[in-house]
């Protein structure tokens, strides 16, 4: 009787000595879940915080007349990570918004943004703007206290972009060193509505307006300045020396002549008087070239101009709405 009462006893301390990793294995599991869990609600918190924060710089272009998405001439960029808890400017209100929402503290969370390529992200090209949000949260642990730690503290970060974004300039050059890279001349008039002008070049006279010209748009930004007698008629008067811009195009496949193309063909397109129909898109070798005095409106669509380009005489007229001219050339043919 007594021989196995001992053995009771021995049975009864190897479980109790069991029961430690045990207990201390599913802490482990429970503090680990918990942990998975904080995480992917800060995830999914500094996500919906990074595009907000865009979304809010792009309604910015056409609400708040900003005429780039560059630092300074539009939303806010943060070159350092600032947290929710000071006041960030303008569109970053707006991820501290919604992390904040999504029940997270302002001093947990941390904005940067920028121009360019996004932090930490590859194969990403033509980014205009990019914003990044993270976010740090403790997780509690529970059995976990038996280690000596009381928290963990849990990180999860997101990166929002607005690449290849249009329309922010519809007429862009972009070479980046030519005298008159942009030139009207004469009689010419642009009017231009719901976008702007870009002239990449840094030369003094990168975009030149000389004779009887009207130029105008929301916006018009040049990397050098403005040459010839016709600058002051320029509306609104041109912003110089700003920073150089992307090619909006960037990452954007060309069309292939001819199978990229629309399939309506055309040689020698000149129109020295008004078409009695708009012309509509295709493939136009030689190009288009219209006369002066001319009224022509274009429909809808992607005009591939396959040698020759797009030639304007004096006080011709061009309208139309989604329009879009490929320059290309092509000897083959």
């Amino acid at each position: 009787m007594h021989r196995s009462n001992t053995q009771s006893g021995q049975a009864l301390l190897l479980v109790m000595i069991a029961m430690v990793p045990i207990c201390l294995v599913l802490g482990l599991v429970v503090d680990v879940g918990m942990a998975y869990f904080t995480k992917t609600s800060a995830r999914a918190a500094a996500q919906s915080a990074a595009l907000a924060a865009v979304q809010a710089a792009i309604d910015g272009i056409s609400e708040n007349g900003w005429t780039s998405y560059q630092c300074g001439q539009g939303p806010a960029c943060q070159s350092s990570p600032a947290t929710c808890a000071t006041s960030l400017a303008s569109n970053l209100q707006s991820a501290c918004v919604y992390a904040e929402a999504n029940g997270f503290a302002g001093s947990n969370i941390l904005v940067d943004a920028g121009n360019g390529i996004p932090p930490g992200v590859d194969g990403v090209k033509g980014a205009n703007y990019w914003v990044r949000v993270q976010i740090t949260q403790q997780s509690p642990l529970t059995f976990g206290i038996f280690s000596g730690l009381q928290k963990l503290n849990v990180t999860a970060s997101a990166v929002a972009a607005a690449a290849n974004m249009m329309p922010l300039d519809c007429l862009v050059a972009l070479n980046g060193s030519a005298d008159d890279a942009l030139s009207m001349a004469g009689n010419a008039v642009s009017r231009i509505s719901g976008c702007g002008v870009g002239v990449d070049s840094n030369s003094s006279s990168a975009l030149y307006v000389n004779g009887n010209t009207t130029l105008q748009a929301p916006w018009i930004r040049v990397v050098g300045t403005c040459g010839g007698n016709g600058c002051g008629a320029v509306s609104p008067a041109p912003t110089t020396g700003v920073p150089p811009f992307p090619d909006p195009l960037e990452g954007v496949p060309e069309p292939q002549v001819p199978d990229g193309c629309p399939e309506s063909i055309n040689y020698d397109t000149n129109l020295q008087s008004s078409p009695s129909s708009p012309l509509q898109p295709g493939i136009y070798y030689n190009g288009i070239t219209i006369g002066a005095n001319a009224s022509v409106t274009f429909s809808p669509g992607t005009y591939c101009l396959v040698g020759g380009g797009l030639q304007v005489s004096g006080n011709a007229s061009l309208s139309g709405s989604g329009v879009t001219f490929y320059n290309t050339f092509n000897s083959t043919y």
